[in-house]
């Protein structure tokens, strides 16, 4: 019988406001076909809950921005919340609103120590683009494809839309 070996392999890095605004981007372009009206952070909203365009009675932290199904705010925390609607094939759709932003992290982090059950074709390519400190992210690496990977293990745990 061959004998097995084991390695446990853990990097820290630091990911950028600029590098997760590029996620949260790339993440609406990438889950439209299955998310809708995903909202990361807090979004300033008028009475009727549509999001106040160019808030001036906001301070900068209270400014957003949009793409695809997705908005998210300017300034955000790891515990600001995510919501979104789940397209269901012929029934209502299903509000998701237990997800914080500090769960994308995991979800990331989960992806890079192939702790998932994602494709390590895909998994290699994510944990690529986040390498240990010492290095640059490189967050052209994640396109809305992998984004929407990455969004999906976010919500679900898993892969549910291929």
């Amino acid at each position: 019988m061959p004998t097995e070996f084991a390695i446990k392999y853990e990097a820290n890095t630091k990911i950028s406001d600029e590098d997760m605004t590029d996620l949260f981007c790339a993440i609406g372009q990438g889950s439209g076909y299955w998310a809708m009206d995903v909202e990361i952070g807090n979004i300033p909203k008028d009475s009727d809950g549509q999001y106040i365009e160019n808030p001036a009675e906001f301070e900068h932290e209270w400014k957003w921005e949009a793409e695809g199904c997705a908005a998210w705010a300017c300034s955000f925390k790891p515990d600001d919340p995510i919501t979104l609607l789940e397209h269901n094939e012929g029934d209502s759709p299903t509000e998701i609103t237990d997800k914080k932003i500090s769960d994308l992290l995991i979800a990331i982090e989960k992806i890079c120590s192939d702790k998932t059950d994602l494709h390590w074709e895909y998994a290699s390519q994510i944990a690529e683009a986040f390498k240990p400190m010492g290095t640059e992210i490189d967050m052209g690496q994640i396109d809305a494809e992998l984004a929407d990977l990455i969004f999906q293990i976010t919500v679900f745990g898993e892969v549910v839309y291929a």
